[in-house]
């Protein structure tokens, strides 16, 4: 019984863990740690994170993809922003983790 209720939400699992691999990565943390609070264009987020356009963009389809990010188009500027409320509470306890961490050194 127990296997067939796991059988069943497999297709959530796996969609889960597609997340949080997406988010695992560093480059694609650091995206994410600043559209916690603002939206950005590629090129403000390539000044902020010091990554080409062209990386940027692969992250950020990536994410759009899992439904992690959004983005407006104005005119010719797209602005990228954090979509996902579950992902921004995951990266809020991984501040607060980090925060709780640095307070105890």
């Amino acid at each position: 019984m127990l296997s067939s209720a796991l059988t069943a939400r497999t297709g959530t699992f796996a969609h889960n863990c597609n997340i949080l691999k997406t988010i695992a990565h560093p480059e694609r943390m650091a995206i994410l740690m600043l559209l916690l609070d603002n939206g950005y264009s590629i090129a403000e987020l390539s000044e902020l994170t010091g990554q080409n356009a062209a990386t940027l963009s692969r992250h950020l389809n990536k994410m759009r993809l899992l439904g992690i990010v959004g983005h407006t188009r104005f005119m010719r500027i797209v602005q990228y922003r954090l979509i996902s409320d579950h992902v921004r509470q995951v990266l809020h306890t991984l501040q607060n983790m980090h925060h709780n961490t640095s307070q105890k050194n």
